[in-house]
């Protein structure tokens, strides 16, 4: 297991001889203190800002430590033992806005690994928030801030739903509109520039529910992005893993994926590969191995975060090996050099030090040709796999000098 304390650096100019030629990253100066704002009278300093929604493995049941009700978990694996202690203190250059599950309510208080499922007789636990904020703020230095709303065992058929009366959509809509009037109230204007969801898996155990799902997390999409007036809003979605308590969780996943095939703003994160705890110490019924454990609530906040450093997609969005197809990167450094890599092996975790990044893929291989963002840090190529490709299997990810793409999974 690596040690990540190389998150909470800033940005470094590597010297890189033989892979890049370096161009200086530009980065937002100082730090970012809720009471140390200052804007000019009447003017209001814009924050970036992301939703975080979903049901149990949104809520989170990552282990700060071994106490009360959690010491029957297992894995007993919590945020000292990972590696991960310097995640336990507050962060309060990152502020959360955790809704009320009733009716929204809530104020804005710093990160910290207390946001998760509410249990008696412990701390409480935290979700994919925690790393994700974490990593966002080591890589952009720069003041976020997160809205979370989510509750364990809710499915998308009816709780979600938007049409269903007081549901949990109209309360997420609450809590939206809560975290923007006390934002204003500090002078802060809310730039929501993402929406995380981590949900599926109790559609996942009704065929009706499941065989719905796609029909219904489109219409969901389409809501949220009309009812916050945000038409371009991008959704990342973490895809449900296999559990053989959840007859249908194929069919879920599977849903996932055209969703995210036929809109361009909505990227899927890989959610299947996580590690589960076989015991989750609380005694929800029927949740073996379906709730994320420590270290799978770290991976998918950090999968979260790397989604959003910049966007990869391909069209079209299956290619055929041996037929050209186009690959695209958005929100990239700004004229900065940048490559495309693949992988045949699948994902991973492992800093590069030379680059400043963690690669996300193992035994990366070039493919196409290193090139320019260009200044709005977008940029494409025109690519092929051989034709002995049919049937594989690839994984692509776009590299910069401390900044990388989401991975992008492909059946050729």
């Amino acid at each position: 297991m690596l040690l990540l304390e190389a998150r909470f650096r800033t940005r470094v100019n590597f010297v890189i001889s033989t892979l890049l030629i370096l161009i200086p990253l530009a980065l937002p100066a100082g730090t970012f203190s809720p009471d140390s704002s200052s804007p000019e009278a009447g003017q209001q300093q814009s924050r970036p800002t992301y939703i975080l929604a979903g049901q149990s493995n949104m809520d989170g049941l990552g282990l700060q430590q071994p106490d009360g009700t959690s010491a029957y978990a297992v894995s007993q694996n919590n945020l000292s033992s990972l590696g991960y202690a310097h995640y336990l203190p507050k962060l309060p250059e990152v502020q959360i806005f955790r809704g009320k599950v009733s009716d929204g309510t809530g104020k804005w208080s710093p990160l910290d690994a207390n946001w998760g499922t509410e249990i008696t007789g412990e701390a409480t636990r935290f979700g994919p928030e925690l790393a994700f904020g974490q990593q966002r703020f080591a890589m952009t230095q720069e003041g976020l801030r997160l809205i979370k709303y989510s509750f364990r065992n809710t499915n998308l058929a009816d709780n979600w739903n938007p049409s269903t009366p007081n549901g949990y959509y109209s309360r997420l809509l609450d809590t939206v509109s809560f975290a923007q009037r006390a934002a204003a109230n500090n002078s802060e204007a809310l730039d929501i520039q993402g929406f995380l969801w981590m949900q599926g898996e109790a559609d996942a155990g009704d065929m009706a529910d499941a065989s719905n799902y796609e029909v219904n997390l489109e219409n969901f999409i389409r809501s949220v992005r009309t009812d916050l007036n945000l038409p371009h809003l991008k959704f990342y979605l973490g895809s449900i893993g296999n559990n053989a308590n959840l007859s249908y969780y194929t069919d879920v996943r599977n849903a996932q994926i055209q969703v995210a095939r036929r809109d361009r703003l909505v990227f899927l994160v890989d959610g299947a590969s996580l590690s589960t705890f076989s015991n989750d110490g609380v005694g929800m019924p029927g949740v073996a191995d379906i709730h994320y454990d420590t270290q799978g609530q770290l991976d998918l906040g950090h999968r979260f975060a790397d989604a959003i450093e910049s966007v990869l997609f391909v069209s079209p969005t299956a290619p055929i090996a041996g037929v050209s197809f186009r690959a695209f990167v958005e929100k990239g450094l700004a004229l900065t050099p940048i490559r495309i890599m693949y992988s045949k092996v699948g994902v991973t975790r492992n800093w590069n030090m030379v680059l400043g990044i963690y690669e996300g893929i193992s035994q990366p291989m070039l493919i196409g040709s290193q090139t320019i963002a260009d200044r709005a840090g977008n940029q494409n190529w025109k690519l092929s796999f051989p034709p002995s490709y049919v049937g594989v299997t690839v994984w692509l990810q776009a590299w910069q000098v401390g900044h990388t793409s989401q991975v992008l999974q492909l059946q050729l």
